[in-house]
């Protein structure tokens, strides 16, 4: 008897330890469906009625922006606040797509009284302005945000089909709504159709011509004549590189919209300037200040009156040196070109014969084949001193000539042509020489220790020396 009763008090404690446990568990939030009860899964519908088509004019209104958008007798798109803005047409239907595609959770439907605009603090301060085609203005007000959510309570009024509502919207769907002018105009800087017809560059700074070019089209590859600050040829890769840097600029933000005060903006006298033309239009960059943060600069483009931002890391020629954007070398060719190379330096005269023939190369140093045999094939040394020969270029840029007569180096190249090329250096100073190729002054001067260094540094002092060495002759 004593082990039924053990048995009946022990089912007891189960029974109302299970009541006990549902009874508790019954008090206690579900937590895990409130953790899935999120603003994804509340059931929303789409924000307005009316479709794209419907609507001709959006005023947008905000802190910081008052914005007209407007339908042309032509179907097109206009800005009727910034007149010049150059509206890109299909922005403006992404806007409204955005619109139709908006979707919230409805919080309220009815009358808008006062007491449920202050409730949601719908205070009429952010709102957008639909006209549609009958002359309806539906209204769209931004409210007060949820507290602990990113969503906002938005008021939409005088809907066509729909009652007035309030929804809860995700700062997503609401972000989008709004734009200001830059959302409106193409973000490219330098739009071109073709960047293979790009033509002429020009670069100022601080309100001074720096550097210009014209393109020389004429060739299987576009090539480039500087034409400021000296009329030489361009240094074709540095000019590509800057165009293409150009080309893939954006601008980030609108700042201002027909500005009074450039000078705030460091755009009265803008630190750099680029154009760039093509076969149909010239398009011009402008950069100012830093903003505040430093991250970014105040700039101007041609065919809006706004001053808009750009991102200072994507700036990366505004600092490029102007020789930098010329081809500094007095002359180069291909050695299988020349049959003779003579030349005066040091008080000696040198001359350098080719005699090529498909890969056959026989070459003399004064008379001298520098082949011996085998082991002794001194044809990479007697290159050397043609490669010290092409590095005489300008280092730095002097427009008008400044030197004396005395001449440092007198170089005559004879090509398989009968064409001869000359240069000559006439001595600046202790250390620089000025440079001529077939007696014309190339725009600058070159360093004297380029020709004195040893033949590691491809110096032609020190290549000469070599070469006698290897081949016995003494001074």
């Amino acid at each position: 008897m004593k082990k039924y009763k053990t048995t009946i008090i022990a089912l007891i404690v189960i029974v109302v330890a299970l009541v006990a446990f549902f009874t508790v568990r019954a008090l206690i939030p579900d937590r895990e469906n409130e953790d899935n009860n999120t603003e994804d899964e509340i059931h929303t519908v789409e924000l307005v009625s009316f479709v794209p088509s419907d609507v001709n004019q959006m005023e947008v209104i905000t802190e910081n922006n008052n914005l007209v958008v407007a339908l042309r007798y032509d179907g097109s798109w206009e800005c009727t606040t910034s007149a010049n803005l150059p509206v890109v047409q299909t922005n403006v239907k992404s806007f409204l797509t955005i619109l139709r595609n908006a979707k919230g959770t409805v919080v309220y439907e009815g009358e808008m009284t006062d007491e449920k605009r202050n409730l949601y603090k719908i205070e009429d301060t952010e709102y957008i302005n639909y006209t549609l085609t009958d002359g309806t203005v539906v209204k769209l007000s931004v409210g007060m945000q949820k507290p602990g959510s990113s969503s906002s309570y938005v008021s939409i009024t005088n809907d066509p089909t729909n009652e007035d509502r309030i929804y809860l919207v995700t700062s997503t769907y609401l972000d989008s709504l709004f734009f200001n002018q830059h959302d409106l105009i193409s973000t490219s800087v330098f739009s071109f159709e073709d960047q293979g017809k790009i033509r002429h560059i020009e670069i100022y700074k601080k309100g001074e011509l720096f550097f210009s070019a014209d393109a020389d089209m004429s060739g299987e590859q576009r090539e480039w004549d500087a034409t400021y600050p000296l009329k030489r040829r361009g240094s074709r890769a540095n000019i590509e590189s800057l165009i293409s840097a150009a080309v893939s600029l954006v601008t980030v933000d609108h700042v201002e919209s027909n500005p009074d005060n450039l000078a705030k903006y460091g755009l009265e006298v803008p630190f750099f300037q680029l154009s760039i033309t093509d076969n149909k239009k010239t398009v011009t960059m402008m950069l100012g200040n830093r903003t505040p943060e430093g991250t970014h600069y105040y700039c101007l483009v041609s065919g809006i009156d706004d001053v808009l931002t750009i991102q200072a890391d994507t700036i990366i020629f505004a600092d490029e040196a102007q020789l930098s954007f010329i081809y500094e070398y007095a002359y180069m060719v291909n050695y299988i070109e020349l049959t003779q190379l003579k030349f005066k330096y040091d008080g000696e005269e040198y001359i350098l014969t080719y005699e090529i023939d498909g890969n056959d190369e026989t070459l003399y140093f004064n008379g001298i084949n520098v082949y011996l045999d085998e082991q002794r094939d001194y044809r990479f040394d007697f290159k050397c001193i043609g490669t010290s020969l092409y590095g005489i270029a300008i280092d730095t840029i002097e427009i008008e000539p400044n030197h004396t007569d005395e001449i440092i180096i007198d170089i005559e190249y004879t090509l398989k042509d009968g064409s001869v090329v000359t240069v000559v250096g006439y001595k600046r100073d202790d250390y620089t020489y000025s440079v001529y190729v077939n007696d014309e002054y190339i725009g600058g001067y070159s360093n004297i220790r380029g020709l004195t260094g040893t033949k590691e540094n491809y110096g032609l002092s020190g290549c000469i020396a070599d070469m006698k060495s290897l081949l016995g002759i003494k001074d």
